[in-house]
């Protein structure tokens, strides 16, 4: 299998002052999305992973929405995070926060309660298993 790399760059700055950051993150499988969610509507998104094997997760929306894994209502999901209108949300085991997706994900469900459409863009890296 081939190396893939994904790169997430952050920036910090005031005035002509600026500490930009690289991380470079490499796995050997990918699966990356651009997603259109309706407003007031729900879709469902055929992405699955192992949570211990995800190197990456990065997603970015026009528009705020939530992200929910393998069921489609809060209370029933894995898990839930919130990705606010025109910011990313990122993860990397380097981070120093703990992994957002505490099960393995079967699918995800971008859940708008807008009135606007939304653009969801996801990317995620993973080390692959390969079984015997």
């Amino acid at each position: 299998m081939s190396a893939i790399t994904h790169r997430i760059t952050r920036s910090w700055s005031r005035g002509s002052e600026s500490i930009p950051s690289t991380e470079t993150v490499t796995g050997s499988g990918e699966n990356n999305r651009n997603v259109d969610v309706p407003g007031g509507e729900t879709v469902e998104v055929d992405i699955d992973f192992v949570a211990e094997n995800l190197k990456l997760f990065y997603a970015h929306s026009n528009q705020t929405v939530q992200l929910l894994t393998n069921t489609n209502t809060v209370e029933t999901a894995d898990d839930a995070l919130d990705i606010p209108a025109n910011r990313a949300i990122d993860w990397t085991p380097s981070s120093g926060l703990a992994n957002p997706f505490t099960a393995d994900v079967e699918s995800i469900f971008l859940v708008n309660d807008g009135e606007t459409d939304a653009v969801v863009r996801i990317r995620s890296l993973v080390e692959a298993v390969v079984e015997a």
